[in-house]
């Protein structure tokens, strides 16, 4: 009732990388006046409210979602509401976040949280 085999080699497929990556927001705070959010990255010049990187509202998943095609290995980005005086922040609101990093790859979704909210000065 058992057949044993023995496997001299493997030969292993070369992975294929990812064509596309879906950024999550999976937590934030709430945002004022139900703004629009925005991916500001090395990819669009950082532009803080370029249409091509908006995200979208997903009421499925009550999540705000962007899809990204894949440009190069690596990117860095930030989110904003639209213009730099309202980048996503530490908790308290004061301190700018350093720029997020991600080396497109393997994997399709990446799932963010964003603590804060620059405050008004």
């Amino acid at each position: 009732d058992s057949l044993y085999v023995v496997v001299s080699a493997w030969n292993d497929l070369v992975a294929e990388r990812c064509p596309t990556l879906t950024v999550v927001i999976e937590h934030m705070p709430p945002i004022p006046n139900n703004a629009e959010l925005f991916l500001a990255s090395n990819l669009n010049g950082w532009d803080p409210a370029a249409p091509n990187y908006r995200f979208e509202f997903s009421d499925q998943l009550s999540k705000h979602m962007l899809t990204l095609p894949r440009r190069g290995e690596r990117f860095f980005f930030k989110i904003t509401q639209g213009n730099w005086a309202t980048v996503e922040t530490e908790s308290n609101g004061i301190l700018d976040i350093e720029n997020r990093e991600w080396e497109f790859g393997l994997q399709d979704t990446l799932r963010i949280t964003i603590d804060g909210w620059k405050l008004p000065n």
